[in-house]
Order: structure tokens, then C-alpha cells, then sequence
């Protein structure tokens, strides 16, 4: 004889219900609540010291407590777990020899997806900028006219000399915005080359430059010189000429 449905369900419906008492206090003795369920995030932090130039070494903390330091490659990952939609503050601590550039993000705990509906976590990119810059002097003499053996001079510095093609190469580190003069010294070794002494400044920019300093000269000719031979004497001034009269003597009578 079957069993009529009833006598088979009610022990099913007491089960049910007696396993969702027993999660709603389970729920209740975690503190956890329905409007505010938590929420782990995976979040890919990348951090580089110019735009695609990956820098390691940078200490990385959220909400104050460190996550991890980046490896070689600038990557760092990282599970962040709160309440489901909570702002949490990304920062980085930049190595030595670098300073702060983009240094802090927010990001908010909740699920990301892609374009095929799959979950995906969040990525993060932080910058510590290089405290000093790199550099490097071009020096072209002569243009045409290749003058070597010129002194070149930084800040009044001698740093290098021209070589037999005219050129000198001088590697320069300055912090961004710090300016410097160049000059080649020719008064002491060619003092016929025009303009003497040229000059220039350069101001290093916020990335690693090349800074091209490239004078022509012309070349004053000397004045001729005349050269007399002998001593040169001027002509005596005239002599100016006086009549006198002339004196008669008388030596006896006329016979």
C-alpha cells in the first residue's frame, strides 16, 4: 500500500526548517548581517618608477597594514577581505633613491567581471618617480670646422675636451628642475675663434634627457702690420735768410 505524501513530506519540512534556524543563528553569534555580507577582493598591484618601467622593492599597505613589497618585475598580489562595497586606501612606500609620485588609490570591495561574465579582481598601479635624473652632454665644436682641444666646462667646472672631430660626451645626474651652464673655453687656447667663450644653460625636465650644445665659429684674421725699415727723420725747417749791409773800409784817398 503507498505511503500517502503527507506522512513522507512533514519530516523533510521539520528538517528544513530546523537547518535554517540553526544558520540564522549561526549568522547571528558571527555578527554577521544580510545588509553588509563581506566581501574578498583579489587586487594585482603594479608599481613602476616612470610609466612602463617596473621598480621593485616598493612596501605596499592597505588601510595602514602592509600587504607585501613588490618583486622584480613591480608586481605584487594581494587578497583584501571587508565589508562588500567598503573604500579601502592602497599606499606605497616608495625604496630609497626614488620619491613619492602616485602613491596612494582607493579601491572599493566589490566583484569584478569581464566581458564573458567571468569574476576577475582589481589592478592597481602605484609610482615612485627617481629622485635624480640621468643625462647626457653633447658637445659639437665647429660644425664644419671641427675644433678639438676645447675645454668644456660645467658651472665653471672643467669636465672634458673636445676630441679631434670636435665632439665631447659628459654624463650628468641633477634632480628634476635643477639647471646648468655649459661653456666652451677658447679665450686661453684658440683667443682667435669668435664668439669667445660661448655659453648655454639646460634645465633638466621631470625624465632622462640628451642635451645637444652646438656652437659655430668664425675666425677673426689678424690686422696687418706695417713694417718700415731705417730710422724716419723728419725735414729740417727752413733757414730764414737775413741782408745785411755791407760794410765799406777805406784803405787811403782815390788818386
Amino acid at each position: 500500500m503507498a505511503i500517502p505524501k503527507v506522512w513522507a513530506s512533514a519530516p523533510v519540512e521539520r528538517s528544513m526548517r530546523t537547518t535554517m534556524v540553526l544558520a540564522s543563528a549561526l549568522l547571528v553569534l558571527l555578527g554577521c548581517d544580510d545588509a553588509h555580507p563581506p566581501a574578498t577582493v583579489d587586487v594585482a598591484v603594479h608599481t613602476e618608477a616612470d610609466p612602463g618601467i617596473a621598480l621593485a622593492g616598493v612596501l605596499v599597505s592597505a588601510a595602514g597594514s602592509p600587504i607585501g613589497t613588490s618583486d622584480a618585475s613591480g608586481a605584487l598580489h594581494a587578497q583584501l577581505t571587508g565589508e562588500l562595497g567598503a573604500m579601502v586606501p592602497l599606499t606605497a612606500t616608495c625604496p630609497e633613491g626614488h620619491r613619492d609620485g602616485r602613491v596612494r588609490a582607493e579601491v572599493t570591495l566589490r566583484p569584478l567581471f569581464d566581458v564573458s561574465g567571468a569574476e576577475r579582481g582589481l589592478d592597481v598601479t602605484l609610482s615612485c618617480p627617481p629622485s635624480e635624473r640621468q643625462g647626457v652632454l653633447v658637445v659639437r665644436a665647429g660644425g664644419d670646422a671641427p675644433r678639438a682641444g676645447l675645454p668644456v666646462r660645467i658651472d665653471g667646472l672643467e669636465v672634458a675636451v673636445t676630441d679631434s672631430s670636435g665632439v665631447a660626451h659628459v654624463p650628468i645626474g641633477m634632480a628634476p628642475g635643477g639647471s646648468f651652464r655649459v661653456e666652451l673655453a677658447t679665450a686661453s687656447v684658440a683667443p682667435m675663434l669668435r664668439p669667445a667663450d660661448p655659453a648655454t644653460s639646460f634645465t633638466f625636465s621631470d625624465q632622462d634627457d640628451i642635451f645637444v650644445f652646438d656652437q659655430r665659429f668664425d675666425e677673426e684674421r689678424p690686422t696687418p702690420v706695417v713694417v718700415r725699415h731705417g730710422a724716419h727723420h723728419d725735414p729740417p725747417p727752413p733757414v730764414e735768410e737775413t741782408h745785411r749791409p755791407e760794410e765799406i773800409r777805406s784803405a787811403g784817398g782815390f788818386r
